[in-house]
């Protein structure tokens, strides 16, 4: 817990490029691997889940944690239109949480209003649900559909610790959110069984039943 990077095999930049960066990064990482274990308890209080199955999908979680750069598209102009540095879509995991630069870019999709911003404020983190979530309580809370827009000619940082449930936890639709008028959106798999789901599907491979990736002839 107090290092969850442990025994991962990592490659760091040169300690003369960037100091301290391995240890502010592990520090960091911590920090975020255990305000994610608060979240998941919120969580799992909104949809009254038990005692024993908080165990089960909150005992390992498994995440990445990820640093992206954001540069405006080449021939840049229109600081009011910006470009797009990251296209419409949701985080696979359950919960997302992310610091930014503070600059402006990133905006969530709304059923009613489009495209919405997500101004940045001092002191503070965007938490958003992934897919995970939404197909355990079976599009009863969703996963936020959101995009990256450069508005900015100098390039825009943001720090994301995508957070999925325990690896090995077999998750399925709550059956209070499941009826005969609403089938589960997908059926039950492990956290591992979904990720490699998702990967497959990020590259246009096919997954065969069980979890496996078949890559497509």
């Amino acid at each position: 817990a107090d290092d969850p990077l442990a025994g991962a095999t990592l490659h760091w930049p040169p300690e003369d490029a960037l100091p301290k960066y391995e240890g502010v990064l592990r520090a960091y990482t911590a920090a975020l691997s255990r305000l994610n274990r608060r979240l998941n308890q919120f969580l799992f209080a909104a949809v009254g889940l038990g005692e024993a199955e908080r165990l089960e999908l909150a005992r390992q979680p498994f995440h990445v944690t990820k640093q992206l750069r954001y540069v405006p598209a080449e021939g840049f102009v229109d600081v009011d239109a910006g470009s797009l540095g990251a296209g419409a879509h949701a985080d696979w995991g359950s919960l997302t949480i992310l610091a930014t630069d503070g600059q402006p870019g990133l905006e969530v999709e709304h059923s009613e209003a489009g495209w919405l911003p997500v101004p940045p404020r001092d002191g503070c983190l965007i938490v958003n649900a992934g897919d995970q979530v939404k197909h355990w309580t079976n599009g009863e809370l969703k996963s936020a559909n959101h995009r990256v827009v450069v508005k900015s000619a100098r390039p825009r940082f943001s720090t994301a610790f995508f957070a999925y449930f325990d690896l090995w936890a077999r998750l399925e639709a709550l059956p209070q959110f499941v009826s005969s008028a609403r089938p589960p959106m997908r059926p039950p798999e492990t956290t591992l069984e979904f990720f490699h789901f998702k990967l497959g599907e990020s590259v246009g491979n096919a997954r065969e039943r069980g979890g496996a990736l078949k890559e497509e002839t």
